[in-house]
């Protein structure tokens, strides 16, 4: 229970960064991870490869398209180590829903608000649909 509640925190201050500076570095990435594995070993004794396996491979092909950062990729994958395979698609779906809704918000704040033109916008801060969809699907595993 430890691990989930300082994993929780840890996506927290990753969120947070996220949005100010659009960076997830890649000792943040390690943490969550390291949290992560502590999180398997001492709830279930497990750890889930087929989840670490399919996200990953997902994640490196829409870095390959340039459809996802790379840090955001990092993320996933350091978090899908500790979701069983059944919930692994609550995870993505939480997430895309989480990342559609920023999607919205961002469009919203720089298109018709700022009115920045194509590229000019920083991005969006999907470390932090990422990290609310998997710790949700984290929860409701392992609670």
């Amino acid at each position: 229970m430890l691990y989930l509640i300082t994993l929780g925190m840890f996506l927290a201050y990753i969120s947070i960064k996220d949005i100010f500076y659009r960076k997830i570095k890649n000792t943040d990435v390690l943490i969550v991870l390291v949290l992560s594995l502590l999180l398997c070993v001492t709830q279930q004794n497990t750890i889930h490869s087929y989840s670490f396996l399919m996200i990953a491979t997902l994640t490196i092909l829409l870095v390959a398209i340039h459809a996802f950062a790379a840090g955001d990729s990092k993320l996933a994958t350091a978090l899908s180590v500790a979701i069983p395979f059944s919930e692994l698609s609550l995870a993505i779906w939480v997430t895309l829903v989480v990342g559609g809704i920023l999607a919205l918000f961002y469009w919203v704040k720089y298109r018709l608000y700022r009115r920045a033109a194509r590229g000019q916008d920083p991005g969006i801060p999907y470390g932090v649909a990422i990290s609310i969809g998997f710790y949700l699907s984290l929860l409701s595993s392992y609670l």
